[in-house]
């Protein structure tokens, strides 16, 4: 009866001590686990800000975009429509419109 005892006894105490490893396990996971958690969040709050300057980057680079759009659109419009200003730029080549010129407008009149 005593084998039995001090078999039981020693399985009891094979027992305890791979509960105890298993408590230092996770014991070890748990405060792996916090420190990965706290890591995260880290990185989560970085992203955000960096996130928000990157929006706000291109929000502004946006809006100079559209500033500098609005420039050129101004600077072309006159020289597209203004003869004057084509004149200034641009070598000009007049050209008449032969059906309306007003030497035909005469011709037609003296007939």
């Amino acid at each position: 009866m005593d084998d039995m005892i001090r078999m039981k006894n020693t399985k009891f105490a094979a027992f305890e001590t791979e509960i105890d490893t298993l408590k230092q396990t996770l014991s070890k996971h748990v405060k792996e686990k916090e420190s990965l958690l706290t890591t995260l969040n880290g990185f989560k709050t970085e992203f955000k800000q960096r996130e928000s300057k990157s929006i706000d980057k291109e929000i502004v680079l946006e809006n100079k975009n559209k500033e500098l759009e609005n420039i050129v659109s101004q600077r072309i419009k006159p020289t597209l429509y203004d003869g004057n200003v084509l004149s200034k730029i641009h070598d000009v080549i007049p050209v008449v419109d032969e059906d309306v010129t007003p030497y035909k407008k005469f011709l037609n009149l003296r007939r």
